[in-house]
């Protein structure tokens, strides 16, 4: 760390750099303190000898100026002014990005990510590298923005991706950045748990999966265990209990209701609803309080909320299906009424009104093809996940589907 202020005209500078394992991802944060007719003669003492990247703020006050920089010594390109260091030479500063930027955004819409999602995602994965933080987290996604992102993402050098949504088989999850050394170290660290109870063979097994992590994906490598760990200051779960006995309420009821106290949705994961005993959420921890105090009723019945163990979280097992069918064309409304077993002027209804979702992604029209990998959901009915499509000599589609409800 560099502290830099003007005492008159004489400079007093502190220097202060701390020891990491990896040099070339460490960021150097200065903290220049200096009235503006000296400015020109600090960018020119200073930015010389290291490369600038960017200025993460700046302000006026008086007749000093105010700026935070941040210095990296390989990766980004130096300054060519030399001269004076700006705030709008510091915004422009920020497109030598630490992270290959375009091709990441465009590999993701390529794939199918929501264009703000991608976009957060990277500027999050670079404020992890810059900074060394091992709690940068973003906001809930869903399943296939969150697998893609964790595949486009998880080959950047020292960064480690972890999601985690309360429990193993959550729809909606967070995504943690982290420093790729933080994974290995938990890696390492459920191995050893593992081979402190296992025979010879399989402590050679769990040796060798332990080594080849890094280069496979490190999240992958995660249990549970570990990824509640990570998470658990992040994540609460929130009780909403009341009388529905004689006044039913949908998962729509309860996200609604929740949704109307001022929550966005992207800081609301699943939501599990009990019947007549109400729900549980799992929420960000950073409205969790807010939640607990805000939300009273749910439809027409009091409800009362408060945070409660995630031992107590009441998940059923998805019960599984596994069908074929025969269609003339992969379309949705075709392959969705057979998924479901309605008919498909119904189907046609219901994809035509919002409630039919191709991972994830609402569709309005009932001409959307799908194809074998796709995930459709029915509001109510559950999901559907097309597993393989094979020609038939007829020219027709037979379509392996498993349901889950």
């Amino acid at each position: 760390i560099v502290w830099c202020s003007v005492n008159s005209k004489r400079f007093t500078m502190v220097l202060h750099r701390r020891s990491m394992d990896r040099c070339h991802a460490a960021a150097f944060c200065v903290s220049a303190i200096i009235s503006s007719p000296h400015l020109a003669k600090f960018s020119n003492s200073f930015v010389k000898n290291f490369q600038f990247t960017h200025t993460a703020a700046s302000s006026f006050s008086r007749s000093y100026h105010q700026s935070f920089l941040v210095f990296h010594p390989k990766i980004l390109s130096r300054s060519k002014s030399g001269s004076t260091i700006s705030a709008s030479a510091a915004s422009s500063s920020r497109k030598g990005s630490v992270l290959p930027r375009e091709k990441l955004l465009k590999t993701a819409k390529a794939r199918g990510v929501t264009d703000n999602v991608a976009e957060r995602a990277v500027e999050l994965a670079e404020r992890s590298i810059l900074e060394w933080k091992s709690n940068i987290l973003s906001q809930f996604l869903d399943p296939k923005d969150s697998q893609e992102l964790i595949s486009i993402l998880g080959s950047v050098p020292d960064l480690g991706v972890v999601s985690w949504g309360g429990y193993s088989s959550a729809e909606r999850t967070l995504l943690m950045f982290t420093h790729a050394d933080t994974l290995l170290t938990l890696i390492s660290t459920q191995t050893n748990d593992v081979n402190a109870e296992a025979d010879p063979d399989e402590k050679a097994v769990s040796k060798t999966k332990a080594n080849g992590a890094r280069s496979e994906s490190e999240s992958a490598s995660l249990n549970d265990t570990s990824r509640r760990q990570l998470f658990d200051s992040e994540l609460k779960l929130m009780s909403i209990s009341g009388n529905f006995l004689f006044d039913s309420a949908s998962h729509r009821d309860f996200l609604g209701a929740i949704l109307n106290c001022g929550i966005t949705r992207e800081s609301v994961g699943d939501i599990i609803v009990l019947g007549d005993r109400g729900a549980q959420a799992i929420v960000r921890s950073d409205v969790c309080e807010f939640l607990c105090g805000t939300l009273t009723s749910v439809r027409s019945v009091t409800v009362k909320c408060e945070v409660v163990s995630f031992d107590e979280l009441k998940v059923k097992a998805p019960t599984r299906k596994d069908l074929t069918t025969v269609e003339a064309s992969m379309r949705i409304d075709a392959v969705a009424s057979a998924a479901f077993g309605m008919s498909r002027s119904k189907m046609s209804a219901l994809v035509k009104d919002g409630q039919v979702k191709v991972n994830w992604k609402e569709v309005s029209s009932t001409s959307t093809s799908v194809k074998s990998g796709d995930i459709i959901s029915v509001r109510g009915k559950g999901r559907a996940e097309i597993k393989d499509v094979n020609v038939t000599a007829k020219n027709r589609f037979r379509i392996a589907i498993s349901r889950f409800t």
